[in-house]
């Protein structure tokens, strides 16, 4: 019977380490999670700030050449 208690109270024990070992990867990926979405969200922005300077540049660059048609209009009308 004395046995039996042992075993019992080092399984007991076994599983309060197994259990503190397992909230431990808990809480590790939950921060993990949280950095990748903000790794993810910072990514989003970057894309999105992309965007919004290729669509300046593209409006610059139409914009350079209907003033270089404009000039060569002048050229060819002297």
């Amino acid at each position: 019977m004395e046995r039996l208690d042992e075993e019992k109270e080092d399984r007991k024990k076994q599983f309060e380490e197994l259990e503190k070992e397992f909230n431990k990867i808990e809480k590790k990926n939950t921060e993990l999670e949280r950095k990748l979405e903000k790794i993810y969200a910072e990514q989003k922005a970057g894309y999105s700030a992309s965007n919004v300077k290729w669509k300046e540049i593209e409006k610059k660059i139409e914009e350079s050449e209907k003033k270089m048609e404009k000039k060569v209009e002048k050229v060819r009308e002297e």
